[in-house]
């Protein structure tokens, strides 16, 4: 949310939290597209592509540029059908 805003959805349900898309580009103005979402297994980055080089760099990329960020505070509640579950997470103050 601190680097993109609000993501394209949002739901309660703890396997499809949110989907965000993201188009990064390098100096050579190549750009491969890539969808940063919560799913079944937890955050996660897609793409399409297969074997393409270029889009793991990219994919690399993002993920040093999400590393060096700092969240903004926020607060999710959703729900974990599999185990009916409302899970709490956020993050606020530096924790």
């Amino acid at each position: 949310m601190t680097l993109f805003g609000e993501p394209i959805y949002k739901t309660s349900n703890m396997e499809d939290a949110y989907c965000y898309i993201i188009q990064v580009k390098d100096n050579t103005l190549d750009h491969w597209i890539f969808t940063a979402y919560e799913g079944q297994s937890g955050p996660a980055i897609g793409y399409e592509g297969v074997n393409d080089k270029g889009a793991e760099l990219a994919a690399n990329a993002l993920l040093d540029e999400l590393d060096k960020v700092i969240p903004k505070d926020f607060e999710e509640i959703l729900f974990y059908e599999d185990f009916e579950t409302t899970i709490t997470y956020g993050y606020k103050a530096g924790v």
